[in-house]
């Protein structure tokens, strides 16, 4: 029975790779951005700041996407395959000024040295190598032919002839995708530009393992991210209007709570409707416009005038509401009542008392009128010292009996014998109201106390 051969261990890339699957999107991205370039550039921070920014809503639509460190992005595993070997480079085009035609052949085993002068093309067969294969430093993107005709389309390739455990493979067409191979990326480059993530500050070998300084390249991102959001802050902050320092709104209106909650997906229509003023707004606004434009000592004269008035007139309605309370409004109900009923007994008295009169009409309307005026001629010209009707000694009216000193009309049973007196104001010249007359005295206090306060 054969033995099936146990999976090798993973390697750092791949435990790195676990370990950012369920990191933020601008960390994932910046972790495939050191695996294929090492150290980070400033255009790299700036476009991992924006990432950062627009994960948490902050950046204008329209920036860079993430792409995140994925299986295909890492070198192949070095135990996953035999031994990977190249064999040779050939028919390169469109890199640098690589002279086309050219085959560049790698020994199976030992050592082969490539040499020549100053431009001949060195460094820009190790430029593809870099890109193809597994280093700390795979540099910035290769560029073409700067001698080549402007315009003309340019193919950037390359054959690679290549082993696997000693076995010729078929050749692979080569063109910069910015991804490693994923055979070739086992096979390890290094340069003058790889010594940095080896040689320390005192220049003692500090040689890691391929992954381990990811890590630290992380981190110092972050610290270079954490910079550049300071400086973001600051520019922003001096953008900033002085209305901000000390806004003239206040935090619970719908203007405060808006400006409190600004952000870059802000509904900007729900913004210009606060700044709309409705009809009646812009009237409070003239309104207020015309009281500025006013001599203030003179606003204000005229607002303690109206303020007089306006307490005036509470006064006044306060009096109106005590004079028409229901208290009073019952007690002229009760006069006008007593009045009713006392005119009643009246009429039903004249009736029996006068119905022997001699002459018609007596204790009517018409006769109490004549009465009337003969009083008022009594008590101004004929007798103003004795009461009305004057009799006895030195007056032209033979006697009557005595009139009843009552302030008030008397029943029935009282009105004999007093004949005319008592239709009088209740007695002989002492003023007292009978009820009939006191209801409309009532009503006519109420309407003169009414008539001041309109006043």
């Amino acid at each position: 029975m054969a033995t099936v051969p146990a999976a090798p261990p993973p390697t750092i890339l791949e435990s790195i790779l676990a370990w950012s699957m369920d990191r933020p999107e601008w960390q994932r991205d910046a972790l495939r951005r050191i695996v294929q370039k090492g150290k980070l550039e400033d255009s790299d921070i700036i476009e991992l700041a924006t990432l950062c920014l627009t994960e948490h809503g902050l950046a204008h639509p329209g920036g860079p996407i993430a792409i995140p460190l994925e299986p295909k992005h890492l070198p192949a595993h070095p135990g996953a395959t035999g031994s990977v070997t190249l064999s040779g480079m050939r028919d390169v085009s469109g890199v640098n000024h690589l002279a086309p035609g050219q085959h560049l052949t790698f020994s199976a085993t030992g050592l082969t040295i490539v040499y020549g002068a100053n431009g001949s093309g060195k460094s820009g067969y190790a430029r593809i190598l870099k890109r193809l294969c597994r280093t700390r430093n795979p540099g910035a993107e290769i560029l073409t032919n700067i001698y080549a005709i402007p315009g003309a389309s340019v193919i950037q390739q390359a054959m690679i002839d290549y082993a696997v455990a000693g076995t010729a493979k078929t050749p692979l067409v080569w063109s910069d995708t910015g991804i490693p191979h994923p055979i070739l990326s086992a096979v390890g480059i290094f340069d003058s530009s790889c010594t940095a993530a080896h040689i320390g500050n005192k220049n003692e070998i500090a040689a890691r393992p391929f992954g381990l300084d990811i890590p630290d390249e992380l981190a110092d991102v972050s610290k270079r991210l954490e910079e550049r959001f300071a400086e973001l802050k600051r520019q922003q902050e001096s953008k900033r209007h002085a209305i901000f320092t000390a806004p003239p709104w206040k935090a619970t209106t719908a203007v405060g709570k808006a400006v409190a909650g600004l952000t870059v997906e802000s509904d900007l229509d729900s913004l210009r409707t606060l700044g709309q003023l409705t009809a009646e707004e812009r009237k409070r606004v003239q309104h207020l416009k015309e009281d500025l434009a006013r001599d203030p000592e003179a606003a204000a004269r005229q607002i303690r005038l109206r303020i007089g008035r306006i307490r005036s007139l509470i006064t006044d309605l306060r009096t109106l509401e005590d004079t028409l309370g229901e208290t009073n409004l019952a007690a002229v109900r009760e006069l006008d009542r007593e009045a009713g009923t006392a005119r009643e007994a009246a009429r039903v008295s004249a009736e029996s008392l006068f119905s022997s009169q001699p002459l018609a009409g007596v204790g009517e309307a018409v006769w109490r009128e004549l009465w009337e005026s003969a009083r008022r001629y009594s008590e101004a010209r004929a007798y103003p010292e004795r009461p009305f009707p004057p009799r006895g000694a030195g007056t032209a009216l033979p006697p009557m009996p005595a009139i009843a000193e009552r302030r008030s009309c008397p029943p029935d049973a009282q009105l004999r014998g007093l004949r005319p007196g008592c239709y009088r104001d209740g007695g002989p010249g002492q003023g007292a109201l009978c009820p009939r007359q006191t209801a409309p005295f009532a009503v006519a206090e109420i309407r003169a106390q009414i008539t001041s306060g309109e006043s």
